[in-house]
């Protein structure tokens, strides 16, 4: 109801991820990971692309030796993909009455280290906050940019 959608399960591969992870955020970062889910969520089951990258990544088996800009780069584009296909929800979902505050600020922040090419010094100054507090939120928000 939080976030008017009516989202009734996980598809199997979902339903596998999150169970083999292992959650070293505990239940904050589980309950961030279901929010992010259900707000890119498409229609009425969860998939693959409605988690995080660091989850998926995690499972696919991503090599520990790859490139970090690599790494960098997929994500931003990954990230900047999502926002533009979202854009129009997530505009009607800040109008909204029962708009998350949490899940605004959580899009905002990711669309400005999307902006800034992932570096977080120039995302904190375009957001007017510290670097640590970019951190902070990002941890908070079980975001691995």
């Amino acid at each position: 109801r939080e976030f008017k959608k009516r989202v009734s399960g996980l598809s199997k591969e979902v339903e596998s991820l999150l169970l083999s992870y292992p959650w070293p955020g505990n239940i904050r970062e589980l309950k961030n990971v279901i929010e992010r889910a259900m707000i890119l969520a498409e229609d009425d089951t969860i998939l693959l692309d409605a988690l995080p990258p660091e989850i998926v990544n995690t499972q696919a088996g991503f090599q520990k030796s790859e490139d970090r800009s690599q790494k960098t780069e997929y994500r931003i584009q990954e990230t900047e993909d999502r926002i533009k296909n979202k854009e129009a929800g997530i505009k009607e979902h800040k109008e909204s009455q029962n708009v998350s505050l949490n899940a605004v600020e959580k899009e905002c922040i990711l669309k400005a280290l999307v902006d800034a090419k992932g570096n977080r010094s120039i995302a904190a100054r375009s957001l007017g906050i510290s670097r640590t507090t970019l951190w902070k939120k990002l941890k908070e928000y079980g975001v691995y940019f």
